[in-house]
């Protein structure tokens, strides 16, 4: 399972006629203040693709996960150029730490993330994927998922679902919880994919599949 950071942006919407970019503070900046710094200066941009340094590889891609202070905004999720799934943020989150899941693992040589009319500051950008090649076919007997909170799972193995909507019970304030969610007898595939409702409080911190290959 690799999770890569996102290399340099590639290009954005921002417009002006002077731009000027402070390393201390790595903030860029136009007339109207920093990129992202005000209501009036939202921006827009894209990464560069994921491809785990071998586009002509098919990966499965995932989740997305973003952090950032102060973000509002709408992120999309690109599978080879092909936009997958959208997430959208209205009110500002001062300490934005979000897993942006994929509705189904989806198999593409390349993803990219797209923000569009953001402000505030994003902070980092990965995503986590597998080789699809490196995938063997598998009899799942469960899955044990550590979270905060009471995230809501599903769980999908090649796309169909085989773990029906679970809202996980709360640990109690401050405390990890572990929860065993078992798959129907002889679920057999090759790609395992968790996707949760999370808030800033609820939220998935791991999960381990028991499986054997077959």
């Amino acid at each position: 399972m690799d999770l890569k950071q996102s290399p340099k942006i590639s290009n954005s919407s921002g417009r002006a006629s002077n731009f000027h970019y402070r390393a201390v503070s790595n903030k860029l900046y136009t007339e109207a203040g920093y990129i992202g710094g005000g209501t009036e200066n939202k921006f827009s941009f894209e990464t560069r693709d994921f491809t785990g340094g071998n586009i002509t590889a098919e990966k499965a891609y995932y989740t997305v996960y973003v952090t950032g202070s102060d973000f509002s905004g709408t992120v999309n999720i690109k599978c080879d150029g092909i936009l997958s799934d959208t997430y959208t943020f209205g009110t500002p989150s001062a300490e934005f730490n979000r897993a942006l899941y994929l509705a189904t693992a989806t198999v593409a040589n390349r993803a990219s993330i797209e923000f569009v009319d953001c402000s505030g500051q994003i902070t980092s950008v990965a995503i986590k994927y597998d080789i699809l090649a490196e995938q063997q076919k598998k009899r799942f007997n469960f899955v044990t998922v550590s979270y905060t909170g009471t995230p809501i799972v599903t769980v999908k193995v090649d796309s169909v679902e085989k773990i029906a909507s679970t809202t996980l019970p709360d640990p109690g304030a401050g405390n990890t919880g572990t929860s065993l969610l078992y798959f129907p007898a002889m679920t057999e595939g090759h790609i395992p994919h968790i996707i949760a409702d999370e808030t800033e409080t609820s939220r998935v911190s791991g999960s381990v599949f028991d499986a054997e290959v077959i």
